[in-house]
Parts: C-alpha cells; sequence; structure tokens
C-alpha cells in the first residue's frame, strides 16, 4: 500500500541569521519527517508497507513485509538501473545506533534485503529489543548519488512481528548526518529578538526572558 503523502520540515533560516548558521547547512538541507509521518507494517492486518523515505508518494525506497506468521522482512523497492536502497548493519544485523553517530561513517555496511525476524525470533535485528524504540541508519539512490538518513524504529518480534517507524531525517545532498539530527533551528523573529536584547545588555536580556516567559 501507498502512504499517505508526507509532512516535513526543511531546516531554513533567513538572510538575517543565516550566518549564524552557516556551517551547519553549508552542505545541504536536512529533509525532515517528524512523527505526524509514522507507520507500521505487521503487528495484525497491517501486514506490509511501502516506505516513501523522500515523501514521494508514487516512488518508494524500502518495502516492509510481514510474509507469514513469525516472518518479518525489509528491502530495496528501488530496482531501476543505479538505484538502490537499504538499511546500516553492524556484523550483518541492522544495528541500533546511538543519538549523534555520524552516518556514514568507515565501519557501516548497508544491506539492501534484510530478514529481521525468522521464527519469531530477531535473526537481523538483535540489537534491537522487541517493543523498545532505537535508531536505525539508511541510504537510498535514485540515480543521483546515495543519501544518509536515521529513522527512529520500534521492531516486534514473536508470531506478528513488524516495525513502527516513528519519524526520520535525510541529508539532501549525499552529505553525513548525525543520528537525530532533525536541523530544526530556532526560528529566526525569535532569534533575531534575542541578539536585540543581547545589545541591550543584561537588563535588555531580562526583559526578554520575562517576556517570553509570560507568552
Amino acid at each position: 500500500m501507498f502512504l499517505k503523502e508526507k509532512k516535513h520540515t526543511q531546516a531554513t533560516v533567513t538572510a538575517a541569521v543565516s550566518s549564524l548558521f552557516a556551517a551547519s547547512n553549508a552542505q545541504g538541507i536536512i529533509q525532515y519527517f517528524d512523527s505526524s509521518n509514522a507507520f507500521s507494517a505487521g503487528q495484525g492486518g497491517n501486514s506490509s508497507a511501502t516506505w516513501n523515505i523522500d515523501g514521494d508518494p508514487f516512488i518508494g525506497e524500502i518495502g516492509l513485509h510481514n510474509i507469514f506468521t513469525g516472518y518479518f522482512v525489509a528491502y530495496s523497492l528501488a530496482t531501476n538501473p543505479g538505484q538502490s536502497a537499504g538499511m546500516f548493519t553492524n556484523g550483518g544485523d541492522i544495528a541500533n545506533l546511538a543519538s549523534g553517530y555520524t552516518i556514514p561513517s568507515n565501519t557501516e555496511s548497508f544491506a539492501n534485503n534484510k530478514i529481521i525476524v525468522n521464527n519469531s525470533t530477531f535473526v537481523g535485528a538483535s540489537g534491537f529489543t522487541s517493543g523498545e524504540t532505537g535508531f536505525m541508519g539508511f541510504y537510498f539512490n535514485l540515480g543521483s548519488g546515495p543519501q544518509y538518513g536515521w529513522a527512529e524504529v520500534t521492531f516486534f518480534d514473536g508470531n506478528d512481528p513488524g516495525i513502527t517507524v516513528h519519524r526520520w531525517a535525510y541529508e539532501d545532498d549525499g552529505s553525513s548526518i548525525q543520528v537525530g539530527d532533525t536541523g530544526v533551528i530556532p526560528e529566526p523573529a525569535t532569534v533575531a529578538t534575542g541578539l536585540g536584547a543581547l545589545a541591550l545588555g543584561a537588563a535588555g536580556l531580562r526583559r526578554w526572558r520575562k517576556a517570553k516567559q509570560a507568552a
């Protein structure tokens, strides 16, 4: 099945404050899909899902499928020449990554197709605990080069295995990305007001803080 059209946030700033964030935005824009885009596959009647990572409802990058009782797989849907998609693995298993981990690094590999649960037991996601949220890394390449990202997910084993993808983000120009980085920055108006208060000295800063608390 196709998922609903995604809502996501781009990390952007106005010209007035862009120089403050030049280092974080110099390489590209992080495309962030928040929890309003969460979906599940497996776990009951919802046996499969198409993960449209980039928000294109007509092009799915990864398929998630509960084929039969106790068996769950993830696989690349990018089948055209030069296209691919996969998940970060460590020692052959989908890795549960710590917040702040940089993708890609020099230690990972990516699996294009992966059996996650077999005979009701994790065989390809041993870093995860069933029912507990963690982070996995992914990449996809639709022909213009790989793009890397992270996803907050919950895997389920047992006789009715599956996955919930809570939220995710990727760097849109192939740059590296840190797990948990959404690219979201303070609103420009808030930043500008704060800088103005700092320019007024301690008294101005106190007035600005009181105004924010009262808001």
